[in-house]
């Protein structure tokens, strides 16, 4: 216990930001200030009564606090930890990009087909985070309870055969399968045959769809593209905007400025100019009636006793 409580305070900023979340809801819910039907992804919530913090709160809850939950979010923070450390370690704001990115879609799933969408989305979150990982770690030999051992790509599958056997979700069921009270306003989609570990596995399936895209565009695309990334964030593409701009600007200047200086005369081309027009004789007047200033000089010399 000591242990994780260790590992826990020395999370990186996005991982602990996430397990902070986790660790807020679960108080909140301990505290009695409120219940799963306050996190879950009600569409008819955000629509109707504008309750938009449910576009956060299904990805943060996974239980009231207790000792089960502290012990959970150790090893709900150790692949996003793995991944922040080891890929992200100097490029924080990436991974909370990436992981903006995971959940975004997975709303917009959810609310694009709200049939097979399960109250909470934070496992389908971890599953792409997971699935990222294992496939930028494809030669690490995993561990599981220190029996099975396996490369890492098959880690995803693993964890998600794991899931959907411990997971005893019905429909209108939280994570832990204890039913969801809901008032008189709130509908919790009953579908029959389809129960909520379906929809956890079908979206958890998802998830990992959405890790393997993610996958294909920041590690796969860029080495036929001449480093082109298509998820890059929108400060990369903001920043390399301007430097374009300040580059076209410095162009345009020194072209300006060349052309100026090659239009002026050079300074020794001015002073010959100069000194050969004050050599040539004035209209009207001939060359022998200007003598030079060495032919005056002889003839003084030749007038001397």
């Amino acid at each position: 216990m000591d242990m994780a409580v260790q590992q826990l305070t020395e999370l990186p900023p996005v991982t602990m930001t996430f397990i902070g979340g986790v660790f807020t809801l679960g108080l909140l819910q301990f505290l009695g200030f409120a219940s799963e039907i306050h996190y879950i992804f009600l569409w008819k919530g955000i629509v109707q009564r504008h309750e938009y913090w449910r576009f956060i709160t299904p990805f943060f809850y996974f239980g009231k606090l207790n000792i089960d939950l502290a012990l959970r979010a150790y090893f709900l923070s150790r692949h996003p930890r793995m991944l922040e450390e080891g890929c992200y370690r100097h490029n924080v704001a990436e991974y909370a990009w990436i992981m903006l990115f995971a959940a975004a879609n997975l709303l917009l799933i959810a609310v694009a087909f709200p049939k097979i969408s399960p109250p909470f989305l934070g496992s389908s979150l971890l599953s792409a985070i997971t699935y990222l990982w294992a496939r930028r770690n494809e030669g690490v030999r995993v561990s599981l309870l220190g029996v099975f051992t396996f490369t890492a790509p098959y880690l995803p599958w693993v964890t998600l055969a794991m899931s959907y056997i411990a997971n005893d979700e019905g429909p209108g069921r939280d994570h832990r399968g204890r039913p969801i009270k809901v008032s008189h306003h709130d509908e919790m989609p009953q579908e029959p045959g389809l129960s909520g570990r379906d929809k956890t596995l079908i979206f958890e399936l998802i998830g990992m769809f959405i890790g393997h895209v993610i996958f294909f565009l920041e590690d796969v695309y860029p080495k036929f593209s001449s480093g082109s990334r298509p998820l890059a964030p929108p400060w990369v593409y903001v920043q390399r905007w301007l430097d374009n701009s300040r580059e076209r600007t410095e162009e345009v200047y020194v072209e300006e400025h060349n052309t100026d200086y090659a239009a002026a005369p050079a300074p020794t081309q001015r002073l010959t100019d100069s000194i050969s027009h004050s050599e040539i004789p004035q209209a009207g007047t001939s060359t022998s009636a200007q003598p030079t200033h060495r032919e005056g000089l002889v003839h003084r010399l030749g007038d001397e006793p």
